[in-house]
């Protein structure tokens, strides 16, 4: 008879029950070890999603650095736009008064012919397409639509890179719920179920960010298509 077995009929004695046999408490051993193993088996299940949410939590905290970015880049560029619409505006204004001003005013009395004035008129033509021509040198030298058109290129890879991240997590996410449930580890005992909803929430946060940044580049995409077609 082991001494384990004495302990358990001496307890069984002290609070009034009966005695076990030696069957029944081998069994009752067993069956103590075995939950014992599945409440480890449990706690590594908890710990093995505690860590998975950790670092989705610090991979989350990259992408959104990311995005806070990719937000910046986009308002820098939409002032750039704004600013060349600006210029495009005063430039075209400058060429009508121009026109204007080279139809000259009506005389109101007739002058004879001079040889000379029309020396100097057939110059002034010359001129006048040489000035055309610098101010249309001028308005390429502003146009940033190579830049942009690189610059647009960038943030699309970024945002692409950006959106695979976010789609990975949440499925990671998804996936850590799932083994969660199927340990059977009530969410109270760990305080689970809160570190959960804020994974979640961080999720919900990068998603509207990358919406929102998807629908700034469709908007800036189309004024640069807009200005290369003027």
């Amino acid at each position: 008879m082991s001494e384990d077995y004495q302990h358990a009929c001496q307890r069984a004695e002290l609070l009034g029950l009966p005695r076990p046999s030696e069957e029944e408490w081998r069994q009752s051993q067993a069956a103590q070890i075995e939950n014992r193993r599945c409440d480890d088996d449990d706690d590594d299940a908890v710990d093995a999603v505690v860590e998975d949410l950790d670092h989705a939590d610090e991979t989350a905290g990259r992408i959104t650095g990311g995005l806070d970015e990719l937000t910046t880049i986009l308002s820098h560029t939409q002032k750039k736009l704004n600013r060349f619409k600006t210029v495009c505006g005063r430039m075209g204004t400058l060429l009508k008064v121009k026109v204007t001003s080279r139809g000259g005013t009506p005389r109101h009395k007739p002058e004879e012919p001079n040889p000379d004035a029309e020396k100097l008129k057939s110059q002034e033509k010359p001129e006048s397409d040489e000035v055309m021509t610098v101010e249309s040198s001028d308005d390429a030298v502003v146009n940033p639509a190579n830049s942009d058109d690189q610059e647009q290129i960038d943030i699309n890879k970024k945002r692409a890179s950006n959106l695979a991240k976010v789609e990975a997590l949440i499925v990671k996410a998804e996936n850590a719920q799932h083994t969660m449930q199927n340990s059977g580890v009530h969410p109270k005992q760990i305080d689970l179920s809160k570190k959960m909803g804020s994974h979640l929430d961080k999720l919900d946060s990068m998603i509207t960010k990358a919406e929102n940044a998807q629908y700034s580049m469709q908007h800036q995409t189309k004024q640069m298509k807009k200005f290369l077609k003027k």
